[in-house]
């Protein structure tokens, strides 16, 4: 099961790689590129965010939660999947990507059991190329890249409020300030692009 589920994820990852957006389709192709965004594109846009959510109540593989979330970055470049998906993104925010970016259970096990393995994994191109938190960093960068009025005031609000909680404070969670840390920095370039931001971030960094 979990072999036909990771293959089935990536299979449609490619497909709305190849297929998703026409325009960029070779013009023998383009036909049928516009059947699948008009037919297809958005049930299994469905599809892969239920499985995204299922994701932190039961097992779901690394590999295909990576698939999945490859899928949606693909999907946030075609106006059609992308207004499917723009009325779900504080939960697709709050909900799937926020925890992603926070450190886990499982990371704080390895640096206990071996610290020079976390460290060496954190930059491993071969761990990064299947990891759910770098394509989790992924989304968030193409989001903020492609749909910026949507998502960067938001995204920065939030990650700026949760890194600035102190500890002592009920609210803080320093799993979530990694998490916000950890996101800020994914879409750093684009923040320091923008004056506004860029002034937000150096107070910031200065004071905290």
């Amino acid at each position: 099961f979990w072999k036909l589920q990771k293959w089935a994820s990536k299979n449609l990852e490619t497909y709305f790689e190849r297929y998703g957006l026409p325009k960029q389709v070779d013009e023998d192709m383009r036909g049928y590129a516009q059947h699948y965004i008009d037919v297809w594109a958005c049930g299994v846009l469905d599809a892969q965010m239920r499985v995204l959510g299922q994701s932190f109540r039961e097992y779901v593989s690394p590999r295909v939660v990576r698939n999945c979330l490859r899928y949606l970055s693909h999907a946030v470049e075609s106006s059609l999947t992308w207004k499917f998906m723009k009325p779900h993104l504080d939960e697709l925010m709050d909900s799937i990507l926020f925890p992603l970016m926070c450190h886990s259970d499982a990371d704080d096990r390895m640096w206990d059991e071996d610290p020079y393995e976390y460290v060496r994994r954190r930059y491993a191109l071969e761990v990064n190329y299947v990891d759910p938190e770098t394509a989790a960093g992924f989304l968030i960068d193409n989001l903020i890249e492609k749909r910026p009025k949507a998502t960067l005031e938001s995204t920065v609000g939030k990650c700026m409020a949760v890194a600035q909680v102190l500890p002592g404070d009920p609210q803080y969670n320093p799993r979530h300030k990694d998490g916000a840390l950890n996101i800020l920095g994914s879409i750093a370039e684009h923040i320091v692009e923008r004056k506004k931001y860029a002034a937000l971030m150096e107070e910031f960094i200065v004071k905290w």
